[in-house]
């Protein structure tokens, strides 16, 4: 290959090889921890991963190396709340320590990504935000 075609091919074959070996790792180190096992409420029939994001957040971090340095605040935000959704996963957390990160960083945010803005426009967005992810949370769980 020609350096013009592995320059084009590099920002999508990294992300995908960091998310890859992440889940590679997540699923040997963390063997039956990280797996939900089906049960009556479960969508799915065979045991999937349970890993908060982390192994798509690895893939998402080559976009700081590959020109996106901007993202690093967004992106340690939405790495944060995965390590507790991780931590949530494995051993529980309570219910308004989760709520509390999910206003936290859905205000983190709206606050890099909107602001300025009307403060009751914002915490419409925020609390829009901390809804459609706990939304998400509760489908994926079902």
């Amino acid at each position: 290959m020609t350096a013009m075609s592995w320059a084009a091919i590099l920002p999508f074959a990294l992300p995908f090889a960091l998310a890859f070996a992440a889940i590679r790792a997540i699923l040997a180190w963390g063997g039956g921890y990280v797996l939900d096992l089906p049960n009556e409420r479960s969508l799915h029939d065979r045991p999937v991963p349970r890993t908060g994001g982390l192994a798509l957040l690895a893939g998402a971090a080559a976009c700081l190396v590959l020109g996106g340095a901007e993202l690093w605040r967004p992106l340690a935000i939405a790495g944060s709340l995965a390590a507790l959704s991780f931590l949530d996963d494995l051993r529980g957390v309570p219910l308004r320590l989760r709520l509390a990160a999910h206003l936290a960083a859905a205000s983190g945010f709206a606050w890099h990504l909107l602001s300025p803005m009307h403060p009751a426009e914002l915490a419409l967005v925020i609390l829009g935000v901390v809804w459609v992810t706990n939304l998400y949370n509760f489908m994926d769980g079902a």
